[in-house]
């Protein structure tokens, strides 16, 4: 039977993946892909990204992850921000931080918040640092483990 419904594919490839068969995942989620599911694209990046199944390409994971931000996958423009981290191009991290945040993905800010507080590609600001943070803890849309990481920054901070 072909498959061609793109949340079938994702939710079988999702399974395979939750399996650890990253192979059939990393078929699935291309076959998606190449039928323009943006979770599927998004997925492709994150294998690219950190080398699931695939060798690790930052290059292909970029192409993935802007393919699907041009199609208005929030994630994507995060993902896109933390390669340009590694890469230590901190305006471009800032930049596509402040993009994912407009799309409405807000663990952007807690990133934001991050550069400002150890000043990578902008002056080094607690006081803005501090604002970040707080809109992304109190937007009430950021994870959990995020949540809890702003919790101890927060505290650590007032105590200074």
């Amino acid at each position: 039977m072909l498959l061609l419904d793109t949340d079938h594919l994702f939710s079988q490839a999702d399974e395979y993946e939750n399996q650890g068969d990253y192979k059939r995942a990393f078929e699935l989620f291309m076959k998606g892909a190449l039928l323009n599911d943006t979770d599927c694209m998004s997925k492709i990046g994150y294998y690219y990204d950190l080398g699931l199944y695939v060798r690790k390409n930052k290059s292909k994971a970029m192409y993935w992850y802007k393919k699907a931000y041009r199609q208005y996958d929030i994630v994507s423009p995060i993902n896109i921000a933390i390669i340009y981290e590694e890469k230590r191009e901190w305006k471009k991290a800032l930049w596509w931080f402040h993009k994912a945040v407009a799309m409405g993905n807000k663990d952007g800010f807690f990133h934001i918040a991050s550069l400002y507080h150890r000043g990578r590609g902008v002056q080094r600001n607690i006081r803005t640092a501090i604002n970040y943070y707080k809109k992304a803890y109190y937007s009430g849309e950021i994870c959990e483990s995020l949540e809890d990481k702003i919790e101890r920054i927060l505290t650590k901070m007032a105590a200074l």
